[in-house]
């Protein structure tokens, strides 16, 4: 009942955010909307029916709140700190052209359904364990270092933007030297710490496939493609050599093109 409850509010969340943003350059604060509905989702799993928190409820309570203060944060402060509308959002009217609004309203769509999916491991954990285990712990552990990796590696790259100096140049400053998405594996290094503070025996092993979910949507989907697609729009010459010396992905040493 809680999931169907959960289903029936982001998608109704997402509907009403369409029409209060369909006709504004603000369209992709559903971004940020998204990372609420994943959080606010999250909360309710651990509180629903009777509001008695679990040990496990609590520690993923806080992490979700953590998750969402560093990524809702800092996606508010690049909406409107640092430019007017997103360049992706900008794209996508300028290619929908007349068939604007009924694609746009899908997409918002989509991303109710993101808050469903993205919110299933905590639903999952929860269901599967209710105290802190010691995989629980190494989880914990992942998902701490997944959010000071990416606020890091998000911080860096925003201050990298705001320096005119850097305007066509690539950023090879702090984790992005050693991957060319080092926020993205650190995001992922979240979830999967997630799967691992649900872990109850080796019937619950099927949890994984929750970090398996987003390691396809992060690599194949929504985030290096699209990501990778702007940036040889922007930077070819600059990023083309970035793509040869770097690691997509995972955090390793940059190759040396001249040996």
């Amino acid at each position: 009942m809680d999931l169907l409850i959960a289903s029936a509010a982001s998608l109704l969340l997402v509907s009403c955010v369409f029409l209060l943003l369909e006709n504004t350059s603000h369209t992709s604060i559903i971004d940020f909307v998204w990372c609420f509905g994943v959080t606010l989702a999250s909360v309710f799993y651990a509180i629903y029916p009777d509001a008695e928190i679990t040990n496990l409820g609590w520690h993923l309570i806080g992490l979700q709140l953590l998750w969402f203060a560093r990524l809702g944060g800092m996606i508010i402060y690049r909406t409107f700190a640092l430019e007017k509308e997103d360049g992706r959002y900008r794209r996508l009217r300028e290619s929908w052209g007349e068939g604007y609004r009924k694609k746009l309203f899908r997409f918002y769509l989509f991303q109710g359904i993101g808050i469903i999916l993205f919110s299933l491991p905590v639903w999952s954990a929860l269901l599967l364990q209710t105290e802190i285990t010691k995989f629980g712990i190494v989880g914990e552990t992942l998902c701490l270092i997944g959010t000071i990796g990416a606020f890091s590696s998000d911080w860096t790259l925003t201050r990298f933007r705001k320096t005119p100096a850097n305007s066509g140049q690539v950023c090879k400053a702090g984790l992005w030297r050693y991957s060319r998405h080092p926020n993205f594996f650190f995001e992922w290094l979240y979830w999967l710490g997630l799967a691992f503070m649900g872990i109850n025996g080796l019937s619950s092993l099927w949890i994984f496939v929750f970090p398996v979910m987003v390691l396809v949507f992060l690599l194949f989907i929504t985030g290096v493609p699209t990501v990778e697609a702007q940036a040889l729009r922007s930077r070819k010459e600059a990023y083309l050599e970035y793509q040869q010396t770097t690691s997509t992905f995972v955090p390793w040493f940059p190759k040396n093109l001249a040996e």
